[in-house]
């Protein structure tokens, strides 16, 4: 693979800049644009980037450049005996050692994106992420696809940093930054390790999954996120049928006891599983429980947590893995960068960010935060028009249900993603008929008014909590809400304000 050259349109993805920097890795000579470099958004994420030798363009095409090989035959085709899940697919790496470049784009990117233009006008071959990934995954050893509807980041990152804890040296691509794994320059999404041991985060929400053949698949859980149930159910049937040796299930999960797989192996806490937690007690900052004798220590708060640690240990085992070898490795685990992520402290009131963007997800998050603050400051910033109108009405119910009388909600306008879309939705549509029920909820514009409104009400105690996904500015805005939060306390004890 080392012949080849890669232009990632959109490197800012997360998904994305994991497999560049994996393909850099392995010898690959790697380029990106990405809307956020153009806006100087994000800097030090891409100066990491350009210190592995990825070349960042702006996104106006002149990182797009022709190739020169016509005839090319991929080096990097199915593994023995497995058939290609990419059919009718132009190669990449010539057998010959030229290679043409290539365009990777995730299914973010739109149509009139300039470097697309450019290389549909200069011929160069266009190639989605998730095939790209799959062509290298497909020829693993023993590759480990973790998906479904919520915990695929967390549970991927919990089975890598177990697995590689534990000697065994896997390579892993995430969708989101590894606390663990963010030491140098490597941006915390990826870690290159042996060929032989794969292990990644496969997305439903495009259907992608399906590019996948992994030896050890994992179903975290399926509920309403992205398409209507029923195309969910379809897809999740289709990568448990495509999974090798052993399927990994959440038996408390009812839509998953109707899928079928070789072996499989289930977790829960409901009903009684083959990875099953006795003496389960959770804490604010985490939970202790007990399987197999073993004692464990989960340093994140939440039961949604305990799931996705039950999963991942489901797969230690898969490996071949000892029940007693896990819970020392499992302590040390430090979490994922925007779920529940303190930002900071002052005065007793925590800033949190979190990537909650679906009916579920917002509801264990909410449900976890309640335990630790006796009053809440929501603040959720829906992504995308056609999944908000998909769940705006989950998005009513959840908060309807889960927000306390003195907890508060504000909502800026919806994040828009790209693409042409019917803006025929808002979240006043959203917040309108929660108001009618009487929640305190409020309704901004723009995005920046909501801080001066949560300033000016704070007080010592209260959590602030900021919800969404997609968005790269949000960690900042999280910590402007923090510093405006500081700036108060300081005038405050000076005698400047009330």
């Amino acid at each position: 693979m080392n012949k080849a050259k890669y232009h990632f349109v959109g490197i800012g993805g997360s998904g994305m800049s994991a497999l560049a920097q994996i393909l850099v890795a392995r010898g690959a000579k790697v380029s990106g644009s990405d809307r956020y470099y153009d806006h100087g958004v994000n800097t030090a994420f891409f100066n990491k980037l350009t210190a592995l030798g990825i070349s960042i363009f702006k996104q106006d095409g002149s990182g797009v450049e022709g190739g020169v090989d016509k005839g090319v035959l991929s080096l990097i085709g199915p593994a023995p005996n497995q058939k290609s899940k990419i059919e009718n697919r132009k190669s990449i790496t010539s057998l010959t050692g030229v290679t043409r470049l290539v365009i990777v784009v995730s299914t973010a990117i739109e149509e009139d994106n300039p470097d697309i233009k450019k290389a549909k006008a200069l011929n160069i071959p266009i190639s989605k992420r998730a095939e790209l990934l799959a062509e290298i995954f497909n020829t693993t050893k023993t590759g480990i696809a973790i998906t479904g509807t919520s915990g695929k980041t967390t549970t991927t990152a919990l089975t890598g940093f177990i697995l590689h804890q534990l000697g065994l040296n896997p390579t892993i691509i995430n969708g989101g930054v590894m606390l663990n794994f963010c030491d140098g320059n490597w941006t915390g999404n990826a870690v290159n390790g042996s060929l032989g041991l794969m292990v990644i985060e496969a997305d439903e929400s495009d259907g992608s999954c399906l590019c996948y053949n992994p030896a050890i698949g994992v179903i975290t859980n399926i509920h309403l996120d992205h398409k209507p149930l029923v195309e969910l159910e379809v897809i999740f049937n289709k990568f448990a049928g495509n999974v090798r040796e052993t399927l990994v299930l959440n038996a408390d999960c009812p839509r998953c006891a109707n899928l079928k797989g070789h072996q499989a192996i289930t977790f829960g806490i409901e009903k009684k599983a083959d990875i099953f937690p006795k003496e389960l007690k959770l804490l604010p900052e985490g939970a202790h429980f007990v399987i197999e004798g073993s004692a464990f220590y989960l340093p994140l708060p939440g039961i949604h947590n305990v799931y996705n640690a039950l999963a991942a240990i489901a797969v230690a085992t898969a490996s071949g893995i000892k029940i007693d070898c896990i819970p020392a490795v499992l302590s040390k685990f430090k979490g994922i960068k925007r779920r529940l992520q303190l930002i900071g402290e002052e005065n007793g009131i925590k800033v949190i960010d979190d990537y909650a963007h679906n009916p579920d997800k917002i509801r264990a998050t909410l449900a976890t935060l309640k335990k630790q603050f006796p009053r809440l400051m929501a603040i959720f910033q829906p992504h995308g028009f056609g999944p908000t109108r998909l769940l705006k009405d989950g998005f009513i119910q959840v908060f309807k249900e889960e927000l306390r009388k003195q907890d508060i909600l504000f909502m800026p306008e919806i994040y828009y993603v790209g693409g042409t879309v019917a803006k025929d939705i808002s979240s006043q549509d959203i917040i309108i008929p929660l108001q009618k029920q009487g929640i305190q909820a409020y309704y901004f514009r723009e995005r920046e008014e909501i801080i001066n409104a949560v300033v000016k009400i704070i007080q010592p105690g209260d959590g602030i909590l900021v919800m969404g996904a997609r968005d790269e500015t949000l960690p900042e805005f999280c910590l402007a809400l923090f510093q405006q939060t500081k700036f108060k306390f300081l005038h405050r004890q000076q005698g400047h304000i009330a």
